[in-house]
């Protein structure tokens, strides 16, 4: 039911009702030719109502009531109807000429007079709410399609970073694979070898020293290879400040690097996101900014882990294709909640990232 009343179409359905009440009130029509013609013309109303009309559909209602009033000079009050669905349709100009042929014939009727402007009011504010009603609408689509992006622009980035800590992982277990395969495994494979020509040796009752004293050293190298390969392993945290540190040696600028806090406990899915930030500032700096001189520092607490990038170029107004690497590095950020701000200054340029940890931090 509170679907019904708001819906602007049952306003219309009940205006029409009471104004054609009040006309049958008003005319009492007692011939029953006179009552046929009165229904038939509801009808026709009620068809225009019902399907898409057009205004001049709608002047030849008018032309059938002017025929109509011939016959029965009342019939006239019929063109308020005609006049409202004009109004609804927000043809008002087109409302003057049936006004003109009431003020024409029934000048001095009251009760006709007080029907149209019972009909102008009600037309007016129907009209109103279902614009209202329209930008509602409107505004709300647009919510939505903005939430749908926003949710598919989040779903995007997690699913990056994921991938990137998964290509981290697999080149990770790539690198000890390929040692373990080229040093540990070529160490134990000598070993081996010579402990079993020692063994034939002692088949056949000889005895060579230096078999087995190769057998034990190949031995003790692999032992030691294998220390080496699980000292060398890096934990995701260890790899990703590893990736960090090295686009900051990488770089051709001047860099003064400091870091501070529990840098190795940061969670593996936030480096991803503080590597691509570095490497995109950096890049921004190498080509935007004459700089002399540029400071990275990365520091951790137990609630937020925060970036600051600062260089002393001249820094140049960003155009559009120059801003949409910044805007990426936004949304990234703001996926983990986080904020990223820029402070500029006549020789100073800083960009500021701030990412809050988790309780697990």
């Amino acid at each position: 039911m509170k679907t019904i009343f708001l819906n602007p179409k049952y306003w219309d359905w009940l205006t029409l009702s009471l104004l054609t009440l009040a006309i049958l009130i008003l005319t009492r029509p007692q011939a029953p030719a006179v009552f046929l013609l009165f229904l038939i013309y509801l009808n026709i109303l009620i068809l225009r109502l019902r399907f898409k009309h057009t205004t001049s559909f709608l002047f030849i209602d008018a032309l059938l009531v002017l025929l109509f009033s011939l016959y029965w000079q009342p019939a006239l009050y019929l063109l308020i109807l005609v006049m409202y669905l004009m109004a609804r349709d927000e043809q008002w100009l087109f409302t003057l000429i049936p006004l003109f042929i009431i003020t024409l014939f029934r000048f001095n009727d009251i009760a006709l007079w007080l029907m149209v402007l019972f009909m102008a009011l009600i037309a007016t504010l129907i009209t109103l709410w279902e614009e209202t009603l329209s930008d509602h609408v409107k505004t709300v689509d647009g919510l939505r399609k903005s939430l749908y992006h926003s949710e598919r622009k989040h779903h995007n980035i997690i699913e990056e970073q994921n991938e990137t800590t998964r290509i981290a992982v697999l080149t990770e277990r790539d690198r000890i694979a390929q040692q373990l395969h080229d040093d540990l495994g070529h160490e134990l494979t000598a070993g081996l070898l010579s402990l079993k020509a020692h063994h034939t040796l002692l088949k056949n009752n000889r005895q060579d020293e230096n078999t087995l004293s190769e057998a034990l050293k190949r031995i003790e190298n692999a032992t030691s290879q294998l220390k080496n390969t699980v000292h060398n392993t890096k934990p995701l945290e260890t790899y990703g400040l590893s990736t960090f540190e090295q686009h900051i040696h990488r770089c051709k600028l001047d860099i003064e690097y400091h870091k501070s806090g529990q840098i190795t406990q940061l969670n593996p899915h936030l480096w991803p996101v503080l590597n691509q930030t570095l490497k995109e500032a950096l890049t921004n700096i190498l080509k935007h900014a004459h700089a002399t001189h540029v400071r990275v520092e990365l520091h951790k607490t137990d609630h937020v882990i925060r970036l600051t990038i600062e260089n002393d170029g001249l820094v140049k107004p960003v155009t559009k294709h120059h801003g949409m690497g910044l805007t990426y590095m936004r949304n990234r950020i703001e996926t983990l909640g986080g904020s990223l701000s820029i402070q500029t200054t006549r020789q100073r340029f800083t960009l500021i990232t701030l990412i809050p940890l988790g309780g697990d931090q």
